[in-house]
């Protein structure tokens, strides 16, 4: 008889970094989001908390407004309900 297999623990889909577009004034500006866990970083900052709701979607958790995102069919990008894309 064979022992059964070791489950394996999958790699989160949000995990990584993300191209992000964000609004500055009238300008759109791009810059580099990683998501690791729960954290958000940005410039070597965490700037927001993380949760993954399921294989599809998340939401971030910041100190005035919490965002609900969706990953793209081919997971590329995330569509954040504030309009930014990473």
């Amino acid at each position: 008889e064979f022992a059964p297999a070791a489950p394996t623990k999958e790699v989160p889909t949000f995990d990584g970094f993300w191209q992000a577009t964000f609004a500055a004034g009238n300008v759109a500006k791009m810059t580099t989001v990683c998501i690791s866990g729960t954290n958000v970083w940005h410039n070597y900052e965490s700037f927001a908390k993380f949760r993954e709701l399921n294989a599809n979607s998340c939401v971030i958790v910041m100190r005035d407004e919490d965002v609900k995102g969706h990953i793209s069919s081919d997971g590329q990008s995330i569509d954040w309900e504030d309009g930014d894309r990473w």
